[in-house]
């Protein structure tokens, strides 16, 4: 989502009080328990059955790449029944180049582009109590996800010598990639700034600032979904937090609430402020959130800074993602572009429309109530420029 909507994911980001040594720590152990586990069920296929070398290795290759399919599934469906166990709404799915999606009762794939990451859950609190221990359970449930995908690792390794020699081949190096899944989300790490599983139960664990700042915002999410808009929730839930890094998720997804805030209450001087701020650290955003970042900084510079050359430049990077899916958030963006900066007043009205018309269709009420809003302050603004007629062109 845009429109600041970059905050409304399940939070799962932020560093903790680990450092590159104890990640390169981490990662050896990854790769020792992974390399050995292979050669294991290799030997163990080399010792029971005879079979053709290249065809062996073929299968093994396929068994990964299906493990690693499988495992993805295991461990983001892990997060979805653990969260809505939680007392959380399923909003989407993404697995490889493709999100899962629920719009009015009704399941859909999309196709997507494939973001740095093989899965991904986007989730909401649907309720404001006890969202540490939510946050936990959501959490904990694709750890337990995964750990189901190494126990059905072990199953089909122990089955050496039942199992048809292609068969086992094809099963039983799901347990080295299995025990390589887990031992990366359980393993408190962070990479750009963004915590795997076993990192965000750590903070919590710690309460150290960034799980403070992800609770705020998942108490924002929590109250976005029972029907306020951004600026009609408590500041204090936006203003009263820990200071963090630059170079952490959470501080980047702090910013884009604060933005939102700013921008339902109408007080375009600090939304264009926290903007320049958010283009400031841009050099930390994590990619999974790179064209997020850049449709919101297009909006800002073209309905609030109102610069063209910035927003032109803006436009290059962002084009293809607000293509991608219709949103009332891309939509709204796309206008503001089309009526401030090439001044055509009859396209923008054409998306204002389709922009209010897809308001409906968003999961989150105090989205849509601020898209409203917005779309509607669009309705009534004159462009910047106005696009020549046929005669004065002449």
């Amino acid at each position: 989502r845009s429109a600041s909507g970059i905050i409304w994911k399940a939070i799962s980001f932020g560093k903790t009080n680990m450092n590159r040594k104890s990640n390169i720590v981490y990662n050896v152990i990854i790769l020792a328990c992974t390399v050995g586990l292979a050669i294991t069920v290799v030997a163990l296929a080399n010792n029971t059955y005879y079979a053709d070398l290249f065809t062996t290795l073929l299968l093994f290759l396929l068994g990964a790449v299906l493990a690693g399919i499988l495992n993805t599934v295991l461990h983001e469906w892990g997060h979805v029944l653990a969260g809505k166990r939680a007392g959380m709404e399923f909003l989407s799915l993404r697995l490889w180049f493709f999100t899962i999606v629920k719009e009015n009762g009704k399941t859909r794939w999309i196709k997507s582009r494939f973001i740095d990451q093989a899965g991904a859950c986007e989730m909401i609190p649907a309720k404001t109590d006890d969202l540490k221990k939510s946050y936990r359970k959501m959490t904990a449930g694709g750890l337990a996800g995964s750990a189901v995908a190494v126990a059905l690792g072990i199953v089909f390794a122990a089955l050496v010598g039942i199992l048809p020699s292609w068969l086992y081949c094809l099963l039983s190096v799901f347990l080295p990639v299995s025990v390589y899944c887990f031992l990366t989300n359980a393993l408190p790490m962070s990479d750009q700034g963004i915590r795997n599983d076993g990192g965000v139960l750590y903070g919590i664990a710690k309460d150290d600032d960034t799980t403070a700042v992800a609770l705020s915002l998942l108490q924002i999410q929590a109250e976005l979904y029972a029907g306020k808009s951004p600026a009609e929730i408590s500041p204090s839930l936006y203003f009263e937090l820990p200071q963090l890094p630059e170079d952490d998720a959470n501080f980047l997804l702090l910013l884009s609430a604060r933005y939102a805030y700013y921008l339902d209450a109408g007080d375009a001087e600090n939304a264009n402020k926290v903007s320049e701020r958010i283009f400031s650290v841009k050099k930390y955003v994590p990619k999974v959130f790179l064209d997020q970042v850049n449709a919101d900084l297009l909006y800002n510079a073209s309905a609030v800074n109102k610069s063209e050359y910035e927003a032109d430049d803006l436009m290059d990077y962002a084009e293809k993602y607000l293509n991608g899916e219709e949103t009332a958030s891309n939509m709204r963006i796309k206008a503001a572009y089309v009526l401030y900066v090439v001044g055509d007043r009859e396209k923008a009205d054409r998306l204002i429309a389709r922009g209010e018309e897809l308001c409906d269709a968003e999961r989150i009420p105090g989205i849509a109530k601020m898209e409203r809003k917005l779309l509607a302050a669009m309705k009534e603004a004159a462009p910047e420029t106005e696009t020549p007629s046929p005669a004065e062109e002449g």
